[in-house]
């Protein structure tokens, strides 16, 4: 009888079964860095792979070197867990692409530098697809890339019950840092509260988050005082370390807080009010114009006869 070759996957950590087990198929799995986003994946795909006849999948990232960094090198990697079924000839792992022989599924890892690039994953058909360190994509890159996925009614027939209503599902890794942040805050973190599924499109869509605690295989005093050696900016470091996304990085006014310096909209303050404007192109988010006026602390009412 020839020998059973078995690969033993890590169990689900508390926050990586609550992502499993979620029935959202878009799902933002963002926060602190190293939560364990991309081992989770690592471990997922390979579930799913061994497990769904021709299922079709792959993780991008902004740079080629980085997305094979992450999931080709290393003890967490996939040549590493896969290392004893490629000797038994059940998967063969190319260098940017793995494919389980007993399946016909397919993992391909790819970048997206630049649109032109994101442009060759359009039509294509894949079932499931994760994007890595997301928000350094722009919005128009996410948004294509997430719209393409598909299932046609052969896939749907393949898929074993317990993973019935999953695809085609989309992931989005990320830090709260990036020119992807406008996109995210806007359609993923403000509209509904963490955990939340809401029908979005083709998409339940959902937000789970993810902290440096969540990962206790990470030593968390050492990333936090690397982090803050690298990232001298507060506001980078609350964004990287405590899963704050409204954190200002990079903006031009750190000190910035919605709570404290927004008051709710009105429709036209007293004349002799000092009133200033401001405005941004946004090439990293759409522009935007903003009035605002200093108040001389004495109590009004607007046009509209609000106080």
């Amino acid at each position: 009888m020839a020998k059973e070759s078995i690969i033993k996957l890590p169990i689900w950590k508390p926050k990586q079964k609550l992502i499993y087990e979620s029935k959202a198929t878009e799902i933002l799995i963002a926060g602190d860095t190293r939560g364990g986003k991309s081992f989770f994946i690592t471990k997922l795909y390979i579930l799913l792979c061994s497990q769904i006849f021709g299922l079709v999948t792959d993780i991008l990232r902004l740079n080629f070197s980085d997305v094979i960094n992450n999931y080709m090198v290393g003890p967490n990697s996939f040549p590493e867990l896969l290392k004893q079924w490629e000797k038994d000839k059940i998967v063969k792992v190319n260098s940017d692409n793995i494919h389980f022989e007993e399946t016909g599924s397919l993992i391909t890892l790819a970048h997206v530098a630049d649109d032109k690039v994101a442009r060759k994953h359009q039509g294509n058909a894949v079932h499931m697809r994760t994007l890595d360190e997301s928000a350094q994509l722009p919005e128009n890159r996410i948004r294509g890339l997430t719209g393409w996925l598909t299932l046609s009614d052969i896939m749907l027939k393949r898929i074993p019950p317990q993973w019935q209503g999953m695809f085609p599902r989309m992931y989005h890794l990320t830090n709260f840092i990036g020119p992807g942040m406008g996109y995210y805050r806007r359609e993923f973190l403000e509209p509904r509260e963490p955990f939340v599924i809401e029908q979005v499109g083709q998409f339940k869509r959902q937000y789970i988050p993810i902290f440096l605690t969540d990962n206790d295989s990470e030593d968390a005093q050492q990333t936090i005082a690397r982090i803050r050696e690298a990232f001298p900016d507060p506001a980078v470091q609350k964004a990287l370390l405590e899963c704050d996304w409204r954190a200002a990085g990079g903006d031009m006014f750190p000190e910035w807080s919605e709570k404290r310096h927004v008051i709710p909209d009105i429709i036209q303050p007293p004349r002799h009010l000092l009133r200033y404007a401001g405005h941004d192109w946004g090439t990293a988010d759409p522009a935007c114009f903003y009035w605002a006026f200093v108040s001389d602390g004495q109590g009004f009412t607007d046009d509209s006869g609000e106080a």
